[in-house]
């Protein structure tokens, strides 16, 4: 079988991608030994098609930016599944989601995270040893979603960058599950989760990405304010001197928290270390 570098899920199918190109999965036992390696899932975000030829495929764009500068290992292993990709592709998901009797394309992703994260917690039950995930934006509802469920998931940690999904829903499933460290990178000023992430969504909540739980978060869960005092005094005493959530001469940089360089050694480290006690806001 070839060397896998993720599995999307397309048109309510799951498609495996490997170094031989894209090709259908007939069932999760035919993954099985695909999966026996992999030690961090990764999971996008909003406006992705897995089975695009360009940027909006998350396994030839993002996921490769992740593994190569952050990650640093052959094994993280993508996850993909269909958000409304956007530029040359908006028509059809614009079309999509008024056929779903969606009035915009966020809210209809944010219904087909659902729909992955069930997909994604069968993936991750097979995996013979605990893994760790690294989430960003919408794929924060699709890793919670999964967490959610009723199988038993060998996790050992969660990396969340720029979350959008609402704090109470996270408030909600994080206590159920004590045993999974989670650290959650949040930005105050993110512009995207602010005007769009908490407006286009069906009820009313703040996103983790930007406020975090706050006083209602539990043992196991560490909010990580990128650009707080404190955290830049702590980040610099372990040996992170630039981390940084918002970008100073950017609008709209949702993105800068894996884009930026600084935060790289960081993230790396949350993903590799089981140890790491930032302080507490």
């Amino acid at each position: 079988m070839t060397e896998s570098v993720g599995i999307s899920l397309y048109d309510k199918k799951l498609w495996h991608i490997g170094n031989a190109g894209i090709g259908p999965c007939f069932g999760h036992d035919s993954i099985r030994l695909d999966l026996s390696t992999g030690t961090v899932i990764m999971i996008h975000g909003f406006r992705y098609d897995p089975k695009s030829h360009g940027d909006n495929n998350p396994h030839l764009s993002t996921f490769e930016h992740w593994r190569k500068n952050i990650i640093k290992t052959t094994s993280a292993f993508g996850f993909g599944w269909w958000s409304c990709p956007g530029k040359w592709m908006l028509p059809r998901s614009l079309l999509k989601a008024f056929l779903a009797g969606r009035w915009n394309t966020y809210r209809y992703a944010w219904d087909l995270a659902e729909d992955a994260g069930r997909e994604l917690a069968k993936i991750i039950a097979q995996f013979p040893k605990p893994v760790t995930l690294l989430c960003h934006s919408l794929g924060s509802r699709v890793v919670l979603g999964a967490i959610e469920s009723d199988l038993a998931l060998p996790i050992n940690r969660v990396v969340i960058m720029n979350g959008a999904e609402l704090r109470k829903t996270a408030v909600r499933i994080v206590r159920k599950r004590p045993r999974i460290r989670f650290f959650n990178l949040v930005v105050e000023e993110d512009d995207v989760l602010k005007r769009f992430g908490e407006r286009f969504v069906p009820e009313k909540g703040v996103c983790i990405g930007r406020v975090g739980l706050g006083i209602e978060a539990p043992q196991n869960w560490s909010d990580l304010n990128l650009d707080s005092l404190a955290f830049k005094v702590w980040a610099r005493s372990q040996g992170w001197p630039n981390v940084e959530g918002d970008n100073p001469k950017g609008y709209f940089d949702h993105w800068w928290t894996h884009k930026h360089e600084g935060n790289w050694p960081l993230i790396h480290a949350l993903l590799m270390q089981g140890d790491i006690s930032p302080p507490r806001p």
